[in-house]
């Protein structure tokens, strides 16, 4: 064996008939390493193209949930470098073939540093979501107040969750240090309430966009995508029920290290995952510009992408100037003429996106106006430039 000293003292005692194996035992680090590697290439390729078309393909400058965004994928990638350190300390690997000299300390307290970035990266992805929301649609005042209590909820829910994780035990020093008899609150349990708490919170952001979805007056595809873009969160949402279910099952259990590596692989996913999902809405400029004839169809991104101008973010500027004011939030829906279905009970989503565009303008620089409705369906429009429609006017009459 090369000279080298073998570790005698497994970290559990294993099942009867099962002999420790500190050699080659079986080991299922490589897939979870294989996991955060793909899902953090993924997430960083998302995250930048988001970047790119608030910044390059729109009229869109970066906003808080963008930066709360961005807060959460260096959170998430901390987290993901925490689970790869763990599978170095015997995560994936059954705790008979684990040696006590390396569960003891390293792999508790890279497990408990993995359990405690859960909730400090996941809080703003929610954030994140939230204030896309308020930032492109028009809500009346009650559904602004929703949102901001679905704030307030997670902020106080992930706090808690985040001490909760950081002061488990009396003593704190009891998640790493087996040595110290202390006693601590029921794992299995605060995961299950963790878990539950999740899903409402899950349940409600994904829910909160169907109703303004279903209102708009836009053909039953385009309808379709919109909620595909929007509940792209489920993947996570399901990992996140998954993941509770093996928390529950795993209850008791003497063989921690192969048990959290199952609940460890489904926090990657259900984490990358809603990552990836809150950046989808503001994905459409990118698609765009990647394959412009074939996202024609589809009602997202910029008015028009000149061809010839891929690539060239001087050309992108060009096209679409910084403006000096805050833009009008109508990137999700592009170039169609969006409304609301008229309700004259309770109208509380209500808009619509028209584009004019100037003789002396090309398509790149159609201007949009929103028009909004109020109660009784009656419409007021702000018109920038009145002397132009006026003309236009005059010339169809006369022809």
């Amino acid at each position: 064996m090369d000279g080298k000293i073998l570790p005698t003292v497994p970290a559990g005692p294993p099942p009867p008939g099962v002999h420790s194996n500190f050699i080659d035992p079986i080991n299922r680090a490589p897939n979870l390493i294989a996991c955060n590697v793909i899902l953090l290439v993924v997430s960083t390729v998302v995250v930048g193209a988001r970047i790119i078309s608030r910044t390059l393909l729109t009229d869109w400058r970066l906003g808080w949930d963008d930066y709360t965004i961005i807060m959460a994928f260096v959170g998430t990638a901390i987290f993901g470098s925490f689970v790869i350190e763990t599978t170095h300390f015997g995560l994936g690997k059954h705790i008979w073939d684990v040696p006590m000299t390396t569960y003891t300390p390293q792999y508790l307290w890279w497990i408990m540093a993995t359990f405690a970035a859960c909730p400090a990266s996941y809080y703003f992805v929610k954030i994140s979501i939230l204030l896309f929301y308020l930032r492109v649609f028009q809500l009346q005042a009650k559904l602004r107040y929703m949102i901001y209590a679905l704030m307030v909820y997670c902020t106080i829910y992930y706090w808690v969750a985040f001490s909760t994780v950081i002061g488990l035990c009396n003593v704190r020093n009891r998640q790493w240090d087996i040595t110290v008899t202390m006693n601590c609150f029921a794992y299995g349990k605060l995961t299950f309430a963790i878990g539950g708490l999740d899903l409402v919170a899950d349940a409600l952001i994904l829910g909160f966009p169907i109703p303004m979805v279903m209102k708009l007056r836009i053909s039953w595809a385009q309808r379709i995508y919109l909620l595909f873009v929007f509940l792209a969160g489920l993947i996570a949402s399901i990992a996140c029920a998954i993941r509770v279910a093996f928390a529950v099952q795993s209850r008791g259990t003497t063989d921690a290290t192969f048990a959290q590596y199952r609940v460890v692989t489904l926090f990657c996913i259900e984490h990358y995952f809603a990552l990836i999902a809150a950046c989808m809405p503001t994905l459409g400029p990118f698609f765009k510009w990647l394959r412009p004839n074939h996202w024609k169809h589809v009602a997202i991104g910029p008015q028009s992408i000149g061809h010839g101008r891929y690539g060239d973010p001087e050309a992108f500027e060009r096209v679409w100037p910084r403006p000096s004011k805050t833009p009008s939030d109508d990137t999700l829906l592009g170039r169609s003429s969006v409304a609301p279905e008229a309700e004259q009970n309770d109208p509380t989503f209500s808009y619509s996106v028209q584009a004019h565009q100037s003789r002396a303008q090309t398509p790149q620089y159609m201007e949009r106006v929103w028009v909004k409705s109020d109660a009784h369906a009656s419409r007021k429009g702000d018109l920038k430039n009145e002397m132009e429609l006026q003309a236009r006017d005059t010339a169809s009459q006369s022809s």
